[in-house]
């Protein structure tokens, strides 16, 4: 695995130790919030440090989640993509590195959907396992990764899809389009 995704799955596993050793000492019921409020308190002082760099946005990402987002399960999910998916680590990277710009540049959340995920507008969803399952063993994308946008108006998608098209390393085109939402084919050039 290269240092990104050595430092990030050491964070997390980290940050997940934690929660669970100050959910032990607790002897009373630990609210998600207050999971969540113990995950962004460990994770916000390894922004400021050197040696997390490389994983800055995504420490970010976290420490900056909306309070509607489950930080604990997010981050079991990670690892075990982490751990499942190792071998095409420069691929994913690349792709996690412009959803770290997409949600910078636009301020929306980009979060991991399932079948079970309801969408709200504001937020930005990748399917679970989709940039996995479309890369090739040597790492190259197969075909084009889809991201659904949900905003408020169809302003702020025009907004939006202007941003994503940003990233020269990136084509992105608009699948379908339906009102303030869009289904977007994501693949690097």
């Amino acid at each position: 695995m290269t240092q990104y995704y050595e430092s990030l799955k050491q964070v997390c596993e980290n940050c997940l130790i934690n929660l669970y050793l100050e959910v032990a000492d607790n002897p009373r019921f630990t609210p998600l919030s207050t999971r969540s409020q113990i995950i962004k308190k460990f994770i916000k002082p390894k922004i400021k440090l050197q040696q997390y760099k490389l994983i800055k946005k995504e420490l970010k990402r976290l420490s900056l989640a909306k309070e509607n987002v489950l930080l604990e399960t997010e981050l079991q999910k990670l690892l075990v993509n982490l751990t499942r998916y190792k071998g095409k680590g420069d691929a994913e990277a690349l792709l996690f590195d412009y959803l770290g710009n997409l949600y910078d540049w636009t301020g929306l959340m980009v979060q991991i959907s399932t079948s079970q995920t309801v969408a709200e507008p504001g937020n930005i969803y990748l399917c679970k396992d989709e940039t996995f399952n479309k890369l090739s063993s040597d790492g190259q994308y197969l075909e084009p990764i889809n991201l659904f946008v949900y905003c408020e108006t169809e302003d702020e998608l025009d907004d939006v899809l202007s941003k994503a098209a940003e990233d020269k390393r990136f084509t992105v085109g608009v699948a379908q389009r339906h009102g303030s939402h869009a289904k977007l084919d994501v693949l690097p050039r």
